[in-house]
Parts: C-alpha cells; sequence; structure tokens
C-alpha cells in the first residue's frame, strides 16, 4: 500500500543484485534436461552476476543520496549547505552573549570606540563595546561575545558581574558592571553553530514563504540572518498601526534547555540596524520587545510499571491541598536557605509536613526538580511550619534556595524524566497578538508566520504529546516517555493563551515559571 512505503528511498543490496542477476539469467537460459545451467559459486555466470553487482552498487549508492535528499530530513550536511545557498543565505554561525554593562567613567563623559575590548576575568572570555559614542557614567553600553557559544552567557547576580577593560578608554575606571534584564539575563544569546534541524526548518520556511519585496518573509529572513544574534524564529505583525508599518520581534536560540529565548535591547539594536536599508524605504518597521508571560504547568501522573515511583507511600504534599496548602514562606526565625525554609500553613486545613518525608522543587534556573528530605518540623510564630532538611546523606539538595511563595509536589526519582519535554515544548511557542482580532480579511495586524500553524502561541494538550506530526518526527514528549503511564495536564485550563500585547510595542511570550508533578489518582 502506498501509505505502508519506507521513509527512505530504497536500494537492493549485494547479495540481492547477485541473485537477481542468476534469476534473470535462468529464465533465459534454463539449459536442457538433465543439464541445467550452471550458476554455481565460481561459475561463469557466478562471476558475472559478481560484476554486475560491483558495477551496479555505486549507481545504485549514488541514487539512495539523490532520492533521500528529496526529503530535507535525509539531506547531508553538504547538501543542506548547499540548498542554503540556493536560497541565498547559509548556515547560522556560532555567536557570542551580547548585552549590556554599565559604562562608569569621570564627570563629562568618555569617547569609546567599538571594538574595544572587555574580559571576564573569572572565565577570561573575551567581549567588545558594538557602537561608537560618547558614553556619560551610568549610561548602559552595548556588548556582544568575541568568544561565542553558551558558555559566554553570563546571568544577572547580586553584586551585578563586572568585566574588566583590556585597555581602559580614558576616563573610564577598568571595570564595568553588566546591566541586569528583566528575565533574569545579564549576557545572553550566546549560542553554538546552527544544527541541521534547525537548518531544515528554515529551508522549509523559505520555500513556504519566498522573501520578496519587503513582505513578511523577507523582514522574518533577513532578522534571523542578523549577524552575531542566535535568532531562533521572527515574527512580523503587517500594517500594526496603519499601512507601510510592520511590527517585528524574535525570539532567540536557547543556549541551555529552558534558558530564555527573549532577546535584550543590545539584540534588538542590533537587528534594528542589520535590518535597516534592506526593506523598502517606504516601509516602517516598528521593532518591539518580548514580555514574559510565566505560567505554572501542573501535571497529575501515574508511574510505568518498572519506573521508580514516589518516595514516600503517603506522598506530600496531595493536589487537592493545594488550595490551602503549604507555600515556601520565610521562617520566623532566619532567612530562606537551601535547607532552612518555612511551609505557609494558609488556613490550618491542613495537616503538616512529616519528619522523613521527601519534597520537590523545581529549580527553573538549572531546568531541575531538587529534592529535600525533612529532618525537622517546628510550628513558628508566623502559623507555618519551619522545616529543616535532613544534611546528613546526600538524599537532599543542599544548594538551591526556594523563592517565597514557591508551590511544591512529592518527590520520584522519575521527576527529572518529565523536564525535559515539557522544557521543550516551551522553547516551541511563538508570541502573542498585538491586536484582539483581524480588522479585516486580510488579517493585517495578525502576526506572522500565523497562529498556530508555526510557533503556537497558546499553550494545548499538544504538550503532552498528542499531535500526530509530533509522532511522525519521532519527538520526545510525555507520551513517548519510558517512565509515564499516563499524563493528564492539570493547570493550567487548555487553551491558555498569552495576553494581547501593546501594538507596535511589545508582545507576550509564554515561558515556564514553575513545574508540579502530582499523583494522578488523588487529582
Amino acid at each position: 500500500m502506498i501509505d505502508s512505503l519506507p521513509n527512505t528511498f530504497q536500494i537492493p543490496t549485494r547479495a540481492q543484485i547477485v541473485s537477481q542477476y542468476k534469476a534473470d539469467y535462468l529464465s533465459r537460459n534454463p539449459g536442457t534436461p538433465g543439464a541445467p545451467t550452471d550458476t554455481s559459486i565460481g561459475s561463469l555466470v557466478d562471476i558475472d552476476a559478481n560484476v554486475m553487482a560491483d558495477t551496479l552498487a555505486p549507481i545504485y549508492y549514488n541514487a539512495s543520496l539523490v532520492g533521500n535528499a528529496a526529503a530535507l530530513d535525509n539531506m547531508t550536511t553538504q547538501q543542506i549547505a548547499a540548498e542554503l545557498q540556493n536560497l541565498g543565505t547559509a548556515f547560522l554561525p556560532a555567536t557570542g552573549a551580547s548585552g549590556e554593562v554599565y559604562v562608569s567613567c569621570s564627570a563629562g563623559g568618555t569617547f569609546i570606540a567599538a571594538g574595544q575590548q572587555l574580559t571576564n576575568l573569572a572565565t577570561g572570555l573575551r567581549y567588545q563595546c558594538n557602537a561608537s559614542a560618547l558614553y556619560q557614567n551610568g549610561q548602559p553600553l552595548p556588548v556582544a561575545g568575541i568568544d561565542t557559544g553558551p558558555q559566554s552567557n553570563i546571568l544577572a547576580t547580586t553584586p551585578p558581574t563586572v568585566l574588566t577593560w583590556t585597555s581602559a578608554p580614558i576616563g573610564c575606571n577598568p571595570s564595568a558592571a553588566i546591566v541586569p534584564q528583566t528575565d533574569g539575563t545579564g549576557l545572553s544569546g550566546g549560542s553554538a553553530a546552527e544544527t541541521n534541524a534547525h537548518a531544515v526548518a528554515r529551508i522549509r520556511s523559505l520555500r513556504a514563504n519566498p522573501p520578496a519585496s519587503g513582505n513578511d518573509s523577507q523582514y522574518q529572513a533577513l532578522i534571523v540572518d542578523t549577524p552575531d544574534v542566535a535568532v531562533q524564529a521572527a515574527f512580523t505583525y503587517p500594517a500594526i498601526v496603519g499601512p507601510g508599518t510592520t511590527a517585528v520581534c524574535f525570539t532567540l536560540v536557547p543556549s541551555t534547555p529552558g534558558a530564555s529565548r527573549i532577546p535584550n535591547g543590545a539584540q534588538i539594536l542590533a537587528a534594528q540596524n542589520w535590518l535597516a536599508g534592506q526593506v523598502p524605504a517606504n516601509d516602517v518597521p516598528l521593532f518591539a520587545t518580548l514580555v514574559a508571560s510565566p505560567v505554572t504547568v501542573v501535571l497529575g501522573v501515574t508511574w510505568a510499571p518498572g519506573a521508580p515511583g514516589w518516595a514516600d507511600a503517603a506522598p506530600y504534599p496531595l493536589y487537592q491541598y493545594m488550595g490551602a496548602v503549604p507555600v515556601v514562606a520565610v521562617p520566623a526565625t532566619g532567612p530562606i536557605t537551601p535547607t532552612f525554609f518555612a511551609l505557609a500553613n494558609a488556613t490550618g486545613t491542613v495537616l503538616p509536613p512529616q519528619v522523613g518525608q521527601s519534597i520537590a522543587l523545581y529549580n527553573a534556573e538549572a531546568a531541575l526538580f531538587v529534592r529535600k528530605r525533612i529532618a525537622s518540623v517546628v510550628q513558628d510564630s508566623f502559623g507555618s511550619w519551619a522545616v529543616t532538611v535532613d544534611t546528613t546523606t546526600s538524599t537532599s539538595d543542599q544548594t538551591y534556595a526556594p523563592t517565597v511563595g514557591q508551590r511544591f509536589c512529592p518527590w520520584s526519582d522519575s521527576l527529572n524524566s518529565i523536564v525535559g519535554p515539557v522544557v521543550n515544548y516551551f522553547a516551541t511557542l511563538g508570541p502573542g497578538e498585538m491586536k484582539t482580532g483581524p480588522t479585516d480579511a486580510g488579517q493585517r495586524g495578525m502576526r506572522r508566520p500565523p497562529n498556530p500553524q508555526a510557533w503556537p502561541s497558546a499553550l494545548t494538550n499538544r504538550m503532552l504529546g498528542v499531535s500526530s506530526q509530533q509522532a511522525v518526527q519521532g519527538a520526545v514528549t510525555l507520551f513517548t516517555l519510558p517512565t509515564l503511564s499516563d499524563v493528564v495536564m492539570q493547570e493550567p485550563t487548555v487553551p491558555y493563551s498569552p495576553p494581547v500585547g501593546i501594538p507596535g510595542v511589545a508582545a507576550y511570550l509564554l515561558t515556564l515559571g514553575d513545574l508540579l508533578v502530582f499523583p494522578e489518582a488523588y487529582i
């Protein structure tokens, strides 16, 4: 049947060629009764068959390369590079992190030229100024990594990380503090070179929507090609505030699973400068910012036979308690630490945790569940339960400090198998709309590529892996995990969309804020 054909170009093996040659020979010259034609090993027919197999093998091999290349997923790296070249682009190189540092200089300011270098003394990685200008004290200065890759990213910290000038500009202090971004990053966007899978996705997009004459596809293709910025996908909103106007925003390739995909001001400026002069002169591109819209995902699961189950016979807390229970709070007798914190007993109707029970907290920065085994529970003067974590064995995490108001769930050694598919799903989401609905049949002002055909903006049950397309692509989804027998999404109610943005100014992007997993039987 045509629908059961293999997904690769099929060629015969050498042995099959030899066998087929002999069968064809015998059909034409079967010999005489009592003296059949000799096709045994070493016979003339056998020698001819093997020569034929040697001749045809490279021809079949070349045919298989051509046939498989008809499907993009089977292309070799060289074939993908050739196709990209035919489309006017190329593999995107590795990029360095970019962002801003605060200029620290004397009154009156100082001139800093593009290309002047700074170094992170802790790692030895180098960065450089991106824009020549007269900078005043405290003014942000755009910088980008000379050294590339995810290792060039720097998180926002308190106190802030500083970079040191290789040769400080006249009037400048020797160091400059990194400007923290609203999503918790400092310098971000450092990424490895483009993968074959990402390049294939770009080729499909370019084939489906050829860029030309300032159309949406041209804007998107140009933004993706922005030098020194690891753009994952670009989005346009045509005629967003009137004829000739196009809002543009983009996401970054996540440097690590769960990392921020929201570009900072320096990266947006780089894309804006790159786009200038490459689109029709009477167009008015408006570069919008992406705003994170964090969402808490709550799953109910049934672990598969053989997979590690819940650590405790009576898992704590159960989901039905979560309207009243326990979120992390500040203890009455000291600050929150990785091994000491309180659980707020909001209504007094929930039983306290017990010594020996294990709870799980999601560390969003590391995209990892951590285990805290309870060593002691004391009700403090705030009415909360002050919890001390067991540090006598390696069972408990002793590095992650939970945040005030953070929810938690029971611990299972299978929990972290769930993180990858959820994080990867969020990395496939695009920004939401800037308007509440289409203004005409052409949907001017609505996002391109359109929702939800590509880069859907809403959270849906597709995260679980019910999409037939995910099955075709062999994606690792929750439903394909060997640790799970079943999974349901309890929160949020789907479809769950981000807020509507501000036309030409901002668009919202759903991000994974927190992740909790509970026994499905008790939900």
